[in-house]
């Protein structure tokens, strides 16, 4: 966790610097969708994984629905960046947690 946390603070502080010389949200989307992919592609090739293999075919709706909704998520994101100083940004990314144990309480009846 902590790993991420850091990869996505470096991820959003070169999104920050790149916006202010003109990259768009789109391109920012674009360039580390793509660089992402390939890695990932590489390591599954590397571990020898199937990336679709192993998924049921009832469940791939569910998997292009989960891609698309983490896309648009993503996207706000990154857009957030341009508008608000990365201090406040990063206070309201790393609430999440809090508010997805408020949602699963609330909407799946889970314990807290």
């Amino acid at each position: 966790m902590n790993v991420f946390s850091l990869v996505q603070a470096c991820g959003s502080i070169l999104f920050k610097f790149l916006s202010k010389k003109g990259v768009s949200v789109a391109e920012w989307m674009l360039w580390r969708n793509s660089f992402n992919f390939i890695a990932i592609l590489v390591i599954a090739k590397s571990l020898g994984v199937s990336v679709t293999k192993n998924v049921p075919r009832e469940q791939l709706p569910w998997l292009w629905g989960r891609g698309v909704l983490g896309q648009v998520c993503f996207a706000v994101f990154s857009y957030s960046l341009t508008i608000l100083p990365l201090t406040l940004h990063m206070i309201i990314f790393q609430t999440s947690p809090f508010w997805v144990s408020i949602l699963a309480y609330l909407l799946n009846k889970e314990k807290i």
